[in-house]
């Protein structure tokens, strides 16, 4: 599991409390170093969040470029194929019926 930022920066806070009420060096020195364990843990999650949001955001974008089944069915021109089909034979049937010649 890894902890959120939330989690980190509550048990960093946590521990100062504890640092700040010991009345023994060892504890207090113990308590600190723990918060500061805690506080780097809360910039890893910054750090992994903003990472994981970024891959998120970049699938769906490169998602949204594919044609789905729906775009593929819903064409302009049902009989004459679609824009990223090979067209040779729409360019067949083009040169056939539209040539000034």
């Amino acid at each position: 599991m890894t902890p959120s930022v939330a989690l980190a920066r509550a048990e960093g806070d946590k521990q100062r409390a504890i640092a700040a009420s010991a009345t023994l060096a060892n504890v207090r020195d113990r308590a600190l170093a723990a918060a500061a364990a805690w506080d780097k843990e809360a910039t890893l999650a910054i750090t992994r969040d903003a990472k994981t949001l970024a891959t998120a955001t970049a699938r769906t974008s490169a998602a949204d470029l594919l044609p789905t089944d729906y775009d593929r069915m819903m064409s302009e021109n049902p009989d004459r194929g679609f824009a990223d089909s090979d067209g040779d034979l729409d360019r067949e049937l083009d040169e056939a019926l539209f040539s000034e010649d």
